[in-house]
């Protein structure tokens, strides 16, 4: 087995401890009143989202959103802007329910864009609570427009659909630390 040398292995092992226990390392919520409790407050609902305030049918808490489209080619949209940065990781999280397997769309204007970008679309949203997640890529510190269309009966059957516990995780990147300026040599052999 190969060691590293004495010097070596207390540095390598205080980094790890560094990164490990630093508390600007720890994950946020990015999303404030995700779960509706709220009403809409911070939300730009459309018209036909109502909020249903009862715990048996909300996913967690007392409140959620729901909304249902009975025509093809119809989609509810809800919309947050949310200030994100870069060097840092997004997951976006929501779970979400749907009455005739309806579908479920994530969009975003990143910042610096002026086009909106699919993020994610899941279709076939069953009547249990599932939870859905997608990796948010960001390149620049500025403004996330997201946009979730729920539910849609673009391509898909029309339906209501009914939301809950969205959030946003925000993860900073840990430094990066340039191995190439550490000189590991072998150890001698006796």
């Amino acid at each position: 087995m190969k060691r590293l040398p004495g010097l070596m292995t207390c540095v390598v092992l205080l980094l790890s401890c560094t990164l490990l226990s630093s508390q600007d390392l720890q994950p946020v919520d990015r999303i404030s009143n995700g779960g509706f409790e709220d009403g809409v407050v911070g939300w730009q609902a459309d018209a036909q989202h109502e909020r249903i305030v009862d715990p048996e049918v909300a996913h967690r808490g007392k409140a959620c959103l729901s909304g249902e489209v009975t025509q093809p080619n119809q989609a509810l949209r809800l919309r947050r802007n949310i200030v994100v940065r870069a060097g840092h990781r997004y997951r976006f999280d929501m779970w979400a329910r749907a009455t005739n397997r309806t579908k479920l769309v994530l969009w975003a204007v990143l910042p610096g864009d002026k086009q909106r970008t699919m993020i994610a679309s899941w279709t076939n949203v069953t009547r249990k609570w599932q939870r859905f997640t997608t990796p948010i890529a960001v390149t620049k510190t500025g403004m996330l427009e997201l946009e979730i269309i729920a539910p849609s009966s673009y391509g898909a059957p029309i339906g209501r659909m009914w939301l809950d516990d969205v959030s946003l995780i925000e993860t900073p990147m840990p430094p990066v630390l340039d191995l190439s300026l550490i000189h590991i040599s072998e150890p001698t052999r006796r």
